[in-house]
Formats: C-alpha cells, sequence, structure tokens
C-alpha cells in the first residue's frame, strides 16, 4: 500500500483493486477512484509510481491477472492527472 499526492489529488493504491482518493488535508477517505474513468471496475492499480520530473508526468501501471495470463499497463498521466495522448496513455 502506498500514498501518492500528484496533481493536488491524494490517492492510496493498493495491488487488490481500484485506489482509494482521500482528502489532503483532513486524511479522510472520498472512496474508491477509477481515476476519471481510465480504470475499470475491478481493474487493479498497482502499488508504486514513478515520477518523470522532466516531463512532469506520473507514471502507474496495473497488473490484471488470472489462472493462464497476467496483462501489464502502464498508465502515464500528465500534471493535471489526464492520460497523455500519446497512445491514449496506455503502454
Amino acid at each position: 500500500t502506498r500514498a501518492i499526492y500528484w496533481a493536488k489529488r491524494l490517492i492510496t493504491m493498493w495491488e487488490g483493486g481500484l485506489p482509494y482518493k482521500l482528502d489532503a488535508l483532513a486524511l479522510s477517505t472520498e472512496g474508491r477512484s477509477q481515476l476519471g474513468g481510465v480504470l475499470k471496475e475491478p481493474e487493479p492499480l498497482g502499488s508504486k509510481a514513478v515520477l518523470d520530473s522532466k516531463k512532469d508526468r506520473m507514471l502507474f501501471y496495473g497488473n490484471k491477472q488470472d489462472s493462464k495470463a497476467s496483462q501489464l499497463t502502464v498508465y502515464e498521466f500528465n500534471s493535471k492527472f489526464r492520460l497523455v495522448p500519446e497512445d491514449g496513455g496506455k503502454v
């Protein structure tokens, strides 16, 4: 589990499901977040993120698994927490 403050949003991420949005001042939980519709239920978002300070972007990943396969998706968000337009923000 990890908390990330990016683009004026505080979210907690864990490997088991959608991230949770928190109130940055009160630190209270506002509920699960699909990051503006980017994530679908029950797509998990990994618990780690990487900041690209040169481009002012944050990269996250999701790992969807079942008994026969695994699918890794990398999400790249700009400083307004919008998917980067190149390739739809997914790599």
